[in-house]
């Protein structure tokens, strides 16, 4: 499958993209076009550059594309990385929101949470997915509970992401248990979706842990 993104204002993903650094670092940006073979971008540049490896250069050899989008008006950007998330919560939107943030999460968040199910994570997960990739949100860092729902999700949507099982050791002597829990979930799903997924170790904060 060839696709081609044509007549689009690109952000190269190669330039600096600190705006700390002089002038001559500004951030590139240029008009031309896209080429995505499969899921794998293979050519950003202007059209007179593009060469298929046939001989078959710049826009004289149209139908080799089997898709052409039309980019007239619009930017393309790299995919945007939302780092730190706790998806399923999207559930909770608009809970108490007047609450102060301890009493937010203590008698409203955690008291739901614990009546969670796995479906229940999936279905949330796959909700706020669909938010993040229709802002253009391709990749985002997640710890919270029911993993693999969350993963399975990750699966099916064909977002990018860094999951990890959230674990604390305050109110109990369970952190052992937990820890051994989000060790075991990094070990499995570490590569998955075709190595979409990325895993960690999730130690929830200093003042839980």
């Amino acid at each position: 499958m060839l696709t081609k993104i044509e007549n689009v204002w690109v952000l190269n993903p190669r330039a600096p993209l600190s705006l700390t650094q002089s002038q001559s670092h500004a951030v590139d940006v240029f008009y031309g076009c896209v080429i995505i073979k499969d899921d794998t971008i293979i050519y950003a540049g202007k059209p007179e550059g593009w060469n298929d490896g046939e001989g078959l250069a710049g826009g004289a050899q149209e139908r080799q594309f089997d898709t052409i989008v039309d980019g007239k008006g619009k930017v393309l950007i790299p995919g945007l990385i939302n780092c730190h998330t706790h998806v399923p919560m999207v559930m909770l939107r608009g809970l108490a929101d007047d609450l102060e943030l301890h009493n937010w999460l203590e008698q409203a968040v955690f008291p739901i949470e614990d009546r969670m199910t796995p479906e229940d994570v999936y279905w949330a997960s796959k909700v706020g997915i669909a938010e993040m990739i229709r802002g253009g949100t391709t990749c985002f860092s997640e710890m919270y509970f029911h993993m693999d729902a969350v993963a399975q999700a990750v699966e099916e949507t064909g977002i990018r992401a860094v999951l990890t099982r959230g674990f604390a050791s305050s109110g109990g002597d369970g952190g052992a248990a937990k820890l051994a829990d989000g060790l075991d979930f990094a070990l499995r799903q570490r590569n998955g979706a075709g190595g979409r997924i990325t895993t960690m170790l999730g130690p929830h904060a200093p003042y839980t842990c």
